[in-house]
């Protein structure tokens, strides 16, 4: 599998393998919120990719047109992108303490195009605006 290929040629996570991050820092937030009840890890993480993808729009590192096939692919999977009944000060609280946040500081998977990936830190004040996106409709 590509996955297993990648992390093979990158055990430590120091390059390359940091790329399949993409969703995981939403995704684990909603894990931890829920208290892992009610819903699946790949589930919290295609939520979590979505919302990434949403703000990476916003924040004009991606077009629209990339998330738009992301959500079709998802509807196709008949996987729900919405999500209900969570807190987002709570979300926040999680992300503080994901194993990619260093100091004031969380690296994220910053998706250029199909296949073209790249971490990137951003500043922890900005995440609320990041987790805003978890609360937008799929239109937004």
């Amino acid at each position: 599998s590509v996955k297993g290929t990648i992390v093979m040629e990158d055990e430590n996570e120091q390059g390359r393998r940091k790329i399949l991050n993409l969703g995981h820092t939403i995704g684990h937030a909603i894990e931890k919120v829920l208290n892992y009840n009610g819903i699946t890890h790949g589930h919290a993480v295609g939520i979590g990719i979505v919302t990434e993808l949403k703000w990476m729009v916003s924040e004009g590192y991606l077009e629209i047109s990339v998330l738009k096939r992301v959500q079709e692919i998802l509807k196709r999977l008949d996987m729900s992108i919405n999500i209900k009944d969570i807190d987002k000060e709570e979300c926040i609280r999680a992300i503080s303490f994901d194993k990619k946040r260093k100091y004031d500081m969380i690296t994220l998977s910053i998706v250029e195009d199909i296949a073209v990936v790249k971490n990137m830190d951003v500043p922890m004040k900005d995440i609320s605006k990041l987790v805003e996106h978890l609360f937008l409709g799929e239109e937004e």
